[in-house]
């Protein structure tokens, strides 16, 4: 075999090269295409990122429309459930025990129930009204009763009872509420009774009857009233007079000292200063000299004084 022989390739090597050449020239012939498929896959990628975009938007909506729309079901089924209950009751606590149960005054019956666990032992009183479920259990405490009968107390029986007096001078036997047990009651005292307990809750003041309760006894000395020296000399001397022969009575002791200021007032031309008050005060708080209202005979008609006139 000589040397051409063997470097001439095979001939069933040519069918390949033709087809080679015919896939390079297709290749060759859509080069041109490409740039422009490329371009349109980007606007398509950005067209589903929009897409994507507004559909999570949309999505976000939905989510928080039904968050509202469960909330205001749930608001509705509170509603009713809130109105298809049954109505409550309420009642009276008359005593507390420890094991958690408290006989109540409820429709005119004394029963004892049991208290919820949501409701303290300490809020619960004698005398504090309650409510009371389907079940006659005690689920809530109110606060004690404001509106009632006032009555006058006569005396204190013992720490939880007490005499009243209500109208017609009708007596009965009353309980003390909790509220009431750490506040004195003295009789005479006004208090607020709830007829259907029996409970009394607080005291009742009474205006005329504070009007007439001295706050305190005047502790005014001769010594503590401003000017008049000589005059006061002359007041303490004739009230001690008065007194030593017995004289007690609170009008006759008030024309001596208006005689004396009257005389001052008239030699000085001038009236009497403001301290005349405190000298009327000591006069009345003198320990020899008990209080005593002048009679209307008295204010009428007074005395006539033995001195010159005060000067108008």
């Amino acid at each position: 075999m000589t040397t051409d022989e063997t470097q001439q390739p095979p001939a069933a090597d040519e069918p390949a090269r033709d087809a080679l050449a015919a896939e390079v020239s297709a290749l060759g012939a859509r080069r041109p295409e490409h740039p422009t498929r490329v371009g349109d896959l980007e606007r398509r990628v950005l067209q589903l990122q929009t897409s994507v975009t507004t559909l999570s938007a949309q999505n976000d909506r939905l989510v928080r429309t039904l968050k509202d729309a469960r909330e205001q079901i749930v608001t509705l089924r509170s509603e009713v459930d809130r109105l298809a209950q049954p109505p409550s009751s309420f009642g009276i606590i008359v005593d507390v025990h420890d094991d958690a149960t408290v006989d109540v005054l409820t429709g005119g019956r004394k029963m004892r129930v049991a208290v919820s666990p949501s409701v303290e032992l300490a809020d619960l009183g004698e005398g504090r009204e309650v409510r009371l479920n389907e079940a006659l259990n005690v689920v809530q405490a109110c606060r004690y009763e404001r509106v009632g009968e006032v009555v006058t107390v006569k005396e204190a029986l013992d720490a939880e009872r007490l005499l009243g007096v209500a109208h017609a001078d009708e007596e009965r036997v009353c309980r003390i509420a909790t509220a009431l047990r750490g506040e004195r009651i003295r009789a005479g005292d006004a208090v607020l009774l709830d007829t259907r307990s029996g409970f009394v809750y607080e005291r009742v003041p009474k205006a005329e009857v504070e009007e007439l309760i001295l706050e305190e006894v005047p502790d005014i000395a001769y010594e503590d009233i401003g000017g008049l020296g000589p005059q006061i000399d002359q007041i303490r001397d004739a009230v001690e007079d008065q007194l030593r022969h017995g004289n007690t009575d609170q009008y006759a002791l008030q024309q001596v000292v208006r005689r004396i200021l009257g005389r001052a007032a008239v030699h000085a031309d001038r009236v009497p200063p403001a301290g005349t008050g405190a000298v009327r005060r000591a006069v009345g708080g003198h320990p020899a000299a008990p209080h005593r209202e002048p009679h209307p005979s008295e204010r009428a008609t007074p005395q006539p004084s033995r001195g010159p006139p005060p000067a108008r």
